[in-house]
């Protein structure tokens, strides 16, 4: 089992101007008029659990489960939490045709999953 769990602060400064003196300079002092000035703070909190199990019943049926479930702190206290599942499960069968002649194997194949969009609240 995982358990990431990562936390990003950011700061934003910006300085925001609606008119230039020489095109394409792009500087503070290169203005006319007070310039706008902004700062941002955004805090950020994930979290994710993660598992898995494989099970299987004499080298030829298989079953394997996953499940991913993670937490963003960006999104709305009633959609905070989205949650992954899968499932898989294989068989393999072998035919024989006679005592000296024998099939190669067959895999067959069969899974399922499911996943959210994460969408950010405002």
């Amino acid at each position: 089992m995982e358990t990431p769990c990562t936390q990003i602060l950011i700061d934003t400064f910006a300085v925001l101007n609606n008119a230039i003196v020489v095109p394409f300079i792009y500087n503070v002092s290169n203005r006319t008029g007070e310039p706008g000035v902004g700062e941002n703070q955004q805090n950020r909190n994930s979290m994710g659990l993660f598992g898995d199990i494989t099970l299987g019943y004499k080298d030829w049926a298989f079953l394997h489960a996953s499940a991913r479930n993670d937490w963003d702190s960006r999104l709305s206290k009633a959609n905070r939490s989205f949650f992954y599942p899968a499932l898989m499960q294989v068989l393999y069968l072998q035919m024989q045709l006679s005592p000296e002649k024998t099939m190669p194997y067959y895999h067959l194949p069969r899974s399922e999953a499911a996943g959210q969009k994460q969408v950010r609240s405002r």
